[in-house]
């Protein structure tokens, strides 16, 4: 799998129900294994956190996943992510080897262990 990790950038924050913009700054991310820069990732601030658990208390109380969702809408959610995750889990592969400057076999054997938990 070829992905190019020169021009990679993180700009957002993974905040439910979607994604935002970071508030203020980035860091640089990089590869343990050669010290090369990697990407720039979003600086995630208290202000940051804030809107995560805000964006978590309306989750909560929305009808996709919390308090008034059923069983089998929560399910499927579950299962779509997997399905993301399994089209995808080459490049998180790549991604995870090279974060952590780990051989990418070992990365792949990570993520199928973290695929069967979840």
């Amino acid at each position: 799998m070829h992905l190019d990790i020169q021009d990679l950038k993180l700009p957002l924050l993974p905040i439910l129900p979607c994604y935002v913009h970071y508030r203020k700054g980035t860091f640089t991310n990089y590869n343990p294994a050669t010290g090369g820069v990697l990407c720039e990732v979003a600086n995630g601030t208290a202000e940051d956190v804030e809107l995560a658990v805000q964006a978590a208390k309306t989750c909560l109380n929305s009808e996709h996943w919390g308090y008034r969702s059923t069983g089998i809408q929560r399910a499927a959610v579950l299962r779509r992510v997997g399905a993301v995750f399994e089209r995808r889990k080459g490049e998180f592969s790549v991604l995870d080897s090279y974060d952590m400057g780990k051989p990418l076999r070992e990365a792949q054997a990570d993520l199928v262990c973290v695929w069967y938990v979840y």
